[in-house]
């Protein structure tokens, strides 16, 4: 399972075309998406694939606000729902590199019902010292640069979204730009400077709540 901010259903090729050339031709479908497993290679291996959109992203309605206590909400209400599902056997893993392994740290510290398993890499696990301040220095130009470019262009009820080829119109039509303004939560945690800091504090953990199943 995924649960992220960069729109389920658009197409890694269209996303990042140069990056889509050089992955292994077994993974190059139509229903790759950036940095989440290929449906069509894990189903032949027996697993079920469910991947997400994050509140107020792709075709996911709500306030988006990446980064935040609420997305982690979000992806154990998930994780719980999966549980409950025919398909499922009761066990879900999650996977991902970057973003998508930085979650799993928040998900896994909650333990929700029926997380079996995690498998990130290449992300962190500390939102303040490992990544917005490092050393205490604020380190800010990598996040604004990627929320503009990577995460507002999947935002919910976003026009134009078929006309670009980055996946489907919304099903419920557009938002207004103040809809959509309004439909932001305002990130804030640049101007959070110390761990106990309200929204820094939300996403703090214990790496000592990790159990082995």
């Amino acid at each position: 399972m995924t649960y992220g901010p960069y729109g389920e259903d658009v197409p890694y090729k269209q996303f990042n075309p140069k990056s889509f050339s050089g992955v292994n031709p077994a993974h190059q479908t139509e229903h790759f998406v950036w940095e989440t497993p290929t449906p069509h290679f894990w189903t032949e291996q027996g697993y079920v694939v469910a991947r997400a959109d994050e509140i107020g992203i792709g075709q996911s309605p709500g306030v988006l606000h990446v980064k935040s206590a609420a997305a982690i909400d979000g992806f154990c209400d998930l994780i719980e729902w999966a549980t409950e599902q025919s398909w499922s056997t009761g066990k879900v893993g999650l996977l991902g590199v970057s973003y998508y392994a930085a979650t799993q740290w928040q998900v896994a510290a909650r333990q929700p019902k029926g997380l079996a398993a995690i498998v990130p890499w290449e992300g962190f696990s500390d939102s303040c010292g490992e990544s917005l301040r490092h050393g205490g220095i604020l380190s800010n130009k990598f996040f604004d640069l990627w929320y503009a470019r990577q995460v507002t262009p999947n935002q919910y009820g976003l026009p134009g979204r078929a006309a670009r080829n980055w996946g489907p119109d919304p099903v419920e039509g557009d938002l207004t730009s103040e809809e959509l303004e309004a439909n932001r939560q305002k990130d804030v945690l640049n101007e959070q400077r110390y761990r106990d800091d309200e929204q820094l504090a939300s996403l703090n953990f214990n790496l000592e709540r990790y159990t082995r199943r």
